[in-house]
């Protein structure tokens, strides 16, 4: 597993452009032009895996903030249940 940065990523939401030969994920935050900013690229062959990419990035933060929302609300929540939403948390970096 790579070694984990405090770097901030680009912020979300990230756009699908395809090209000829590529499948480019980009975002036009921080871009006075409004042009996209690529983030990564897949080989064409490769789309339905910049879809999935697209879609967990995009989700990411509000997917994060309902169980956090959920774990402090729900007092009822099984040990068994807290600790694996945590587990989740900490697997998505947001621990």
């Amino acid at each position: 597993m790579n070694k984990q940065t405090n770097t901030q990523h680009t912020p979300t939401p990230y756009n699908l452009m395809e090209g000829r030969t590529l499948v480019h994920l980009e975002t036009d935050q921080g871009n006075a032009a409004g042009a996209g900013i690529p983030i990564c690229s897949f080989p064409i062959a490769k789309k339905a895996e910049a879809m999935f990419v697209l879609r967990a990035c995009n989700a990411h933060d509000d997917l994060v903030a309902a169980l956090r929302a959920y774990l402090d609300a729900d007092q009822t929540m099984s040990p068994e249940w807290q600790a694996q939403a945590r587990a989740a948390l900490a697997k998505a970096g947001a621990a």
